[in-house]
């Protein structure tokens, strides 16, 4: 029976993270709903093609791309993306992890890097927004509205999706509408907690792998 469960143990231990395929393309398309044509088929797809997130690499350039069907604007609208760049999968933010928050008026945005077990502003002030800005180091974002929603583009530096010692880097999707059904994450929470929790454990998140 002991051999039984530790078997049982290991097998869970070794459950499988689910993928994100990263594209290779000649180039990157504005932000709009005619990314849906120019990228082909989406990396994720979430409530029935509400959400869907492509992951595309030009040369030292790693784009998120989301297109967001949700006709309605509200001021808590928002597309979080969260990367573990060296992949050590931790249960709670470290210091190499790193988060966006792109609210759909851009201006009310956040970036946090983990610190000790949770998601830290600049300069530690929780008031902290991007304001008028549209970059930080290595990253730079842009929005557009859309016939029926929004679209985001999330431009990194492809250090960000490098790897460290042999692991590959991560990365999840956590997306808001507004309404109270419109709570949509990816990969989704194992436990059965609100998706926002994923957000908390990179050790849940997606394992990118990169097309040829």
């Amino acid at each position: 029976m002991a051999g039984l469960a530790l078997l049982a143990g290991v097998c869970c231990l070794a459950e499988p993270a689910e993928t994100l395929r990263l594209a290779r393309a000649p180039g990157l398309p504005p932000p709009g709903a005619a990314v849906a044509g120019a990228l082909g088929r989406p990396a994720v797809r979430l409530a029935g093609d509400r959400a869907r997130v492509w992951l595309v690499r030009v040369g030292d350039t790693v784009a998120v791309y989301a297109l967001v069907r949700d006709p309605t604007l509200t001021p808590s609208d928002e597309i979080v993306v969260s990367v573990d760049p060296a992949g050590d999968a931790g249960p709670a933010p470290r210091h190499d992890d790193f988060q966006w928050r792109i609210r759909r008026s851009l201006d009310s945005s956040v970036v946090y890097r983990g610190r000790e077990g949770r998601w830290a502003p600049p300069r530690d002030d929780p008031d902290w927004r991007l304001g008028a800005e549209r970059g930080g180091g290595g990253w730079e974002v842009s929005a557009v509205e859309t016939g029926d929603g929004w679209c985001l583009v999330l431009r990194l530096h492809a250090a960000f999706f490098e790897g460290e010692a042999g692991r590959r880097p991560r990365a999840a999707f956590r997306f808001y509408t507004g309404e109270a059904d419109g709570w949509f994450a990816w990969p989704g929470e194992r436990s059965g907690a609100h998706p926002s929790a994923v957000e908390d454990a990179p050790d849940q998140w997606a394992v990118t792998v990169s097309s040829p």
